[in-house]
C-alpha cells in the first residue's frame, strides 16, 4: 500500500517493507516474525506419533497449532490446545509440545542444519524459551489485549556471549 501511496488496510498485520526497496543494508524492519500451522493427531497425549494432515479438516476441528516465533538467534515453536469454537490457540493451557533451535551463526544457506537438536527441555535454554513463549503469546493476543507485542523483550535476541558461546559448541559437538 505505501509503495502505491495509500493508506494499509485497518486489518493488516505487518510493517512496511518499503524502505527496503530504497536501502536494502538498512536498519532491520523487525526483530522476530511470526508463523503458525495447524496439526491434527488423534491422539493429543502423544501426538507426535501422528503426523496426519490437516489439509481436509474443517478449522474448527484442528487439534492443535503451532505458533513459531523466529529471532536472529533462535526459532520457537509452541503447539497449543485449539479451540475450535474461538478458532484461537489456547494459550492459557500448558502447549502440547515445544521447540526450540538455535540459529545463532546460521548463514541461512541450509536450513535444516539449524533444527536438528531440539533445546525447548534444556534447563540451559529456559530463558530465551521463555522469552520466546512470551513473544508468541504477545504476538497472538494482541488483539484481545493491550500488550506491546511490537516491542519484544530485549531477551528475545540474546547477545550475551556465554549463550552465544553455548550454542556454537552444542553444534559443534563440543559439550
Amino acid at each position: 500500500a505505501a509503495v502505491a501511496g495509500l493508506p494499509p488496510p485497518p486489518d493488516l498485520d505487518g510493517v512496511d517493507l518499503s524502505p527496503l526497496l530504497h536501502d536494502p543494508t538498512g536498519p532491520a524492519l523487525k526483530t522476530a516474525v511470526y508463523s503458525e500451522y495447524p496439526r491434527c493427531p488423534k491422539n493429543i497425549s502423544t501426538p507426535w506419533d501422528d503426523t496426519s494432515s490437516c489439509v481436509s479438516t474443517p478449522r474448527e476441528s484442528f487439534t492443535v497449532m503451532g505458533y513459531s516465533v523466529r529471532t536472529v538467534d533462535f526459532r520457537y515453536t509452541g503447539w497449543m490446545h485449539w479451540d475450535g469454537v474461538h478458532l484461537v490457540g489456547d494459550f492459557s493451557k500448558p502447549p502440547v509440545g515445544e521447540e526450540l533451535y538455535a540459529h545463532a551463526g546460521d548463514p541461512e544457506s541450509d536450513f535444516d542444519a539449524f533444527e536438528n537438536l531440539n533445546l525447548a527441555d534444556n534447563a540451559t535454554f529456559a530463558p530465551a524459551k521463555a522469552t520466546m513463549r512470551a513473544l508468541a503469546v504477545a504476538h497472538w493476543q494482541k488483539n484481545t489485549s493491550s500488550s506491546t507485542a511490537d516491542t519484544p523483550p530485549s531477551a528475545a535476541e540474546p547477545t550475551d556471549p556465554t549463550l552465544r558461546r553455548l550454542i556454537f559448541e552444542l553444534w559443534n559437538g563440543e559439550e
